[in-house]
């Protein structure tokens, strides 16, 4: 019996130390997929003729974060604090292959948290320009942080104002909140989640975001099966629609794979898209 028992307590040892990460590593590939409908002026017919024109960019990326202490998962392998307040690194590099020109970005930066205080960093190049950007924090509650970054590009700079606010309705369950100012006089962005715990290891969360001057909106939500499968939906402006699937081969190995369409009408052009995407990630 003292046998049985160790074992069984071994097991759910083991099992609550597989939700602790420390390293979070990603590779992805993504191809959109543009198919533009010109409504122009055909000289051969002397007249208005839709005319089709196709092109494709692939995105090649890869990033890891390692925080500093473990992070605990809130129940599905793939869900975390809304606000982080661990010390961690992070890098990244991001490749686009275009039909018209390629593009390259790659950056490396960090967060330190102290008491309530957070301050972090990062250098960063695209195409040959550096960007730099430089972060203060501060935590008023566990719940409820602000902080403010500047950001420079090749010598044009602008401040970006950030708040975050979560509310708990039990241990689990929660709403998000975050307003992101993108300058003076420029985008603002407000954007909500919720997490729901629906019982027997079953999870569901929704979240939304709304740009002030454009009036974008996106809005998603996924299904957990488990901790370890899930199924998202997600539409936005412009008859966008999309699908997206998530599934832990391991507590350690996560896949997931995404379909995105949407036909925007600007002007003289009708813009139909496919976006295809795919995402191997680590987590130790």
């Amino acid at each position: 019996m003292r046998l049985s028992c160790l074992i069984i307590c071994c097991l759910l040892s083991v099992s609550a130390v597989a939700e602790q990460y420390q390293s979070f590593s990603s590779a992805g590939f993504n191809r959109s997929l543009s198919d533009q409908l010109i409504h122009g002026w055909s000289r051969d017919l002397e007249r208005y003729e839709p005319q089709r024109l196709r092109s494709n960019t692939d995105f090649y990326s890869i990033g890891s974060t390692y925080f500093f202490s473990d992070k605990s998962a809130l129940g599905p392998l793939k869900e975390f604090d809304y606000i982080n307040s661990i010390s961690n690194i992070h890098a990244g590099y991001i490749r686009a292959e275009g039909e018209f020109s390629d593009s390259n970005y790659g950056n490396i930066g960090g967060e330190y948290f102290a008491n309530s205080f957070l301050i972090g960093g990062s250098i960063g190049e695209f195409n040959g320009q550096q960007l730099y950007t430089a972060t203060a924090g501060y935590f008023f509650t566990p719940n409820f942080m602000a902080k403010v970054s500047g950001q420079s590009l090749d010598g044009d700079t602008r401040t970006v104002l950030t708040g975050k606010y979560r509310h708990p309705f039990n241990e689990t369950d929660y709403i998000g909140f975050t307003f992101e100012a993108l300058g003076i006089d420029t985008e603002s962005v407000f954007s909500t989640k919720y997490f729901k715990d629906l019982g027997d290891e079953t999870y569901f969360t929704l979240n939304g975001s709304l740009f002030s001057n454009s009036g974008l909106w996106n809005l998603g939500g996924e299904y957990y099966f488990s901790r370890f499968t899930s199924i998202g939906l997600s539409a936005s402006e412009n008859n966008r629609y999309g699908i997206s699937f998530s599934h832990f081969f391991t507590p350690n190995i996560l896949a997931e794979v995404g379909y995105q369409h949407g036909i925007q009408q600007l002007n003289q052009y009708d813009i139909e898209s496919n976006q295809y995407t795919v995402d191997l990630s680590l987590q130790f």
